[in-house]
């Protein structure tokens, strides 16, 4: 008998073919295909499951803190997300005011307050806040709630500083340094002397 004839047949004849036994002019029955089951992506991270404790929240919030970096390749992209952030989070108030007491740091308002980098000389977005806008903020309110997601992306900003603490701190004495001389070449010097405050904080 040859291949061919395997697959021919004769009448009422078993044959076997991919593992599916079926007579002979009858059609096989389909196989079962088995889909790999996809991950899921919640704050930008891939998970096995949704977290079901407070331990699974953390480590999430973790790494979600962590997926923000590669979104900020710059150190202007560091900068202005840091502040624009700050920001954010600070105008949250008594619902996050808990955690932001555990940030590494205390930014002066000079520094933060109602700036966005698309109405600076940058001229565009900061990669970061959208990124957080759009990706992280979303699942956060869908999963968890408005008030919760608010609390926990003070969470994830907080544990962001924590690792990229001499980072930050570095660029907040470089930006100031260059705005307060922006200042005095401009003769504003009461805006020169906030930052002043900055760079005395900072330069120790």
């Amino acid at each position: 008998m040859g291949w061919l004839d395997l697959f021919k047949g004769k009448k009422e004849e078993v044959v076997v073919q991919s593992a599916v036994e079926f007579k002979a002019g009858e059609k096989p029955k389909a196989k079962e295909v088995v889909q790999p089951k996809q991950p899921l992506r919640l704050c930008g991270v891939e998970l096995e499951r949704m977290p079901a404790n407070a331990d699974e929240l953390n480590r999430m919030m973790a790494r979600t803190a962590v997926s923000i970096i590669p979104h900020l390749p710059t150190e202007q992209d560091v900068y202005w997300f840091v502040i624009e952030q700050y920001d954010r989070i600070i105008s949250c108030g008594e619902t996050v005011a808990s955690i932001v007491a555990t940030y590494p740091f205390h930014m002066y308002e000079i520094e933060f307050l109602n700036r966005k980098s698309e109405e600076s000389y940058v001229g565009h977005k900061n990669p970061g806040v959208v990124y957080v806008l759009n990706v992280i903020l979303p699942d956060l309110v869908r999963h968890y709630g408005v008030v919760p997601a608010q609390t926990m992306l003070a969470f994830i900003f907080g544990t962001y500083l924590h690792g990229n603490a001499q980072l930050v701190q570095e660029l907040r004495l470089k930006y100031a340094v260059h705005y307060h001389n922006n200042c005095i070449s401009a003769g504003s010097f009461h805006a020169a002397d906030k930052w002043g405050e900055v760079i005395t904080a900072l330069d120790k």
